[in-house]
């Protein structure tokens, strides 16, 4: 598998990396998740790990990130 990913130019972190940045961008949108919460069911062991790697992900914080989509949302 990781020679076929290879082949394909990404890896089973990068893959694994994308689906918890989308997931995670959705579950900040449901503000009855905490960040926690959050990190929690995306297999983080601690928050600021979450946190960091999110930041990694999208250049933000996930508190940013809600106070952007939130301010989006009520603008529209």
């Amino acid at each position: 598998m990781r020679r076929r990913l290879l082949e394909e130019g990404t890896s089973f972190t990068a893959i694994v990396d994308d689906v918890r940045r989308g997931l995670a961008i959705n579950y900040l949108d449901q503000p009855e998740l905490g960040i926690a919460e959050i990190a929690f069911m995306l297999g983080f062991s601690q928050t600021p790990a979450f946190s960091r790697a999110f930041k990694r992900w999208t250049g933000v914080t996930p508190i940013e990130q809600r106070k952007q989509r939130r301010r989006l949302r009520s603008a529209s």
